[in-house]
């Protein structure tokens, strides 16, 4: 009777905090809700069959009345397992408030550092301002090796506008490799009235996307990317010095203030495609001989 009693002292504690109805609650589970081979209410005396509202032993009877303890027991046990069962499962599904609460409080700040993790970088040549898809690095011009040259860099560079110098030397030296502004030059209807200014450029950091793809002969990118911007690829005339293949935005600007230069010196021009039916060029048929190939930048 003692550990019977204590173990209703600590349920009654327990149940309290935790929601678990007790008899006489209005808040104890519904018949249909119990198993039927559970022992919920208390025997009738007279047929031993189960009776929700109580014994109608007389509880002078010492038989009746041990039956009666015995199936306050049975109950209790089940109540006593019931919360056992609940209070196990919240632990492992985190339904416990606190618990959850926690979870939450976890899983927000794992989305406030993915949204505010690095970004890949990548240059928007064309443009001098980013996409909505991105924070802006800075803005720039577009510089490259002279057309002539059969050394230094093979690469556009994007120059910040103003650059900071350390203990340079006065005048042009010979032992140095040289950079010049990139110009338009082409004879490409969609962006014929930039030819002879020079190309702008952005860097750019795309927002919560770390993986930048550069798509070649494609204005779109693959599924599950998202498009920086699309243009037109481009890159030096193939008889000048050799540079990069970079995506021109489709949509370009030009530097303010500059106009046609009495020589070329780096250039950025349409790439075309070249088929051969013999081979040992791009397939025809896909590919059609001599038109300007597309590009997208892409992040993921």
């Amino acid at each position: 009777m003692e550990a019977t009693f204590t173990k209703l002292l600590l349920l009654t504690v327990l149940a309290a905090g935790s929601g678990i109805p007790m008899e006489g609650s209005q808040e104890m589970p519904a018949q249909s809700e119990i198993d039927d081979n559970e022992v919920i209410g208390l025997p009738d005396a007279e047929n031993g069959t189960s009776n929700n509202e109580g014994a109608e032993s007389s509880p002078t009877d010492a038989v009746d009345l041990a039956e009666v303890i015995h199936d306050q027991q049975v109950q209790l046990d089940y109540l006593y397992d019931l919360f056992h069962s609940r209070f196990t499962n919240d632990k492992q599904n985190s339904t416990n408030p606190i618990q959850t609460a926690l979870s939450e409080a976890e899983m927000m700040d794992q989305v406030k550092t993915s949204e505010s993790s690095s970004g890949g970088v990548y240059i928007r040549w064309g443009r001098d301002v980013c996409p909505s898809s991105a924070d802006q690095v800075y803005s720039g011009l577009a510089a490259g090796p002279d057309v002539d040259a059969t050394g230094g860099g093979a690469n556009y560079l994007c120059l910040p506008e103003s650059p900071v110098y350390d203990r340079p030397k006065n005048g042009v030296q010979d032992r140095t490799s040289r950079l010049y502004g990139v110009e338009y030059r082409l004879d490409f209807p969609p962006i014929q009235s930039l030819v002879e200014h020079d190309v702008p450029c952005a860097v750019c950091e795309s927002i919560g996307r770390s993986t930048v793809l550069m798509v070649p002969a494609r204005p779109s990118c693959p599924s599950g990317w998202t498009r920086e911007y699309y243009g037109f690829l481009m890159a030096e005339r193939s008889t000048f010095q050799r540079t990069q293949y970079v995506c021109l935005d489709g949509h370009p600007t030009y530097r303010s203030g500059t106009a046609a230069a009495s020589r070329e010196h780096a250039t950025m021009q349409p790439v075309e495609g070249i088929c051969l039916e013999t081979g040992g060029g791009l397939p025809c048929g896909p590919y059609v001989n001599g038109y300007e190939l597309t590009c997208a930048v892409c992040t993921k």
